[in-house]
């Protein structure tokens, strides 16, 4: 008999090979939410700096808006789709907007899900890869992370791309404020 057995409900003991790359998945799942905090810094501060001209109101603006917890990712989102196709337009066309949505969707499953093994409960032993659920739903959490690094090396050069060729603003300021 296979049963689905949640992580927190685990009371046998874990193979180390699979306790291993229980490790090797939490680490790169934290990963992934930091790199798509520096891809949404990114757009906060294309968005930021086109409105925003003088320096020494960028930070202020910054913390004041757009570090507001009810300033959500979906709105930066929105504003930088508007402020692209409206002053940006051949830029605009040539952006992914279909794959960010889907790096974004992507990167909540990661970030959200359960960590989920299956074993047998008769001899205590795990029988297949570890699984990501998600809204009821199951997804290798080794493919789901590829799949994540495969869409941000395309979407990340980009959008880096993207704020150095419009010269909206000082890279060098852009650099020091997305290292943050």
């Amino acid at each position: 008999v296979i049963n689905n057995v949640y992580m927190e409900s685990f009371n046998f003991p874990v193979d180390p090979k699979i306790q291993s790359e229980m490790n090797e998945v939490a680490i790169r799942r934290g990963n992934i939410i930091a790199n798509f905090a520096f891809i949404e810094s990114l757009i906060s501060n294309f968005v930021i700096m086109h409105y925003i001209k003088d320096e020494k109101l960028v930070s202020s603006f910054q913390q004041d808006i757009f570090e507001d917890e009810f300033f959500s990712y979906i709105l930066k989102f929105n504003l930088f789709k508007k402020v692209l196709s409206k002053y940006y337009t051949q830029d605009f066309k040539k952006f992914p907007i279909d794959q960010f949505r889907q790096l974004s969707k992507i990167r909540n499953i990661i970030a959200h899900a359960s960590i989920v093994l299956f074993a047998d409960r008769k001899t205590k032993k795990v029988l297949t890869q570890i699984m990501f659920n998600h809204n009821g739903e199951k997804f290798n959490a080794q493919e789901k992370m590829d799949e994540y690094d495969v869409l941000k090396n395309k979407i990340q050069p980009q959008l880096q791309n993207l704020a150095s060729s419009l010269e909206l603003f000082n890279i060098t300021m852009f650099n020091e404020i997305t290292r943050d």
